[in-house]
């Protein structure tokens, strides 16, 4: 995206060329941290739902930042990454909602 030689060449990664690296490497440590909770979550522990919970919240905030601060795009679409954080929260909550479950 920021090779101008590219295909794929998109002026406004090029300008922001440090934000989306920066962004790339942040994104990938709460993927691990979501990994972590979901592993949490499997053995039957409290704590991996808010492990989950703080890197989808993290993510989703990551998530709007980036769409604020990259030009042309539209409010529909932090709306939408809005949504998807907190349906990712509501399904990442379900253990907890399961009585039968026996979270520790």
């Amino acid at each position: 995206y920021t090779d101008p030689s590219s295909l794929f060449y998109d002026p406004v990664f090029a300008e922001n060329q440090g934000l989306v690296m920066a962004g790339g490497v942040v994104l990938s440590l709460l993927l691990i941290g979501c990994i972590i909770g979901g592993f949490m979550i499997m053995k039957r522990k409290k704590q991996g739902v808010y492990v989950a919970w703080g890197t989808i919240g993290a993510m989703t905030f990551l998530n709007i930042v980036t769409e604020l601060i990259l030009p042309g795009q539209g409010v529909g679409d932090i709306v939408l990454q809005s949504l998807c954080g907190v349906l990712c929260a509501v399904l990442v909550a379900i253990p907890l909602m399961d009585v039968g479950f026996d979270m520790e």
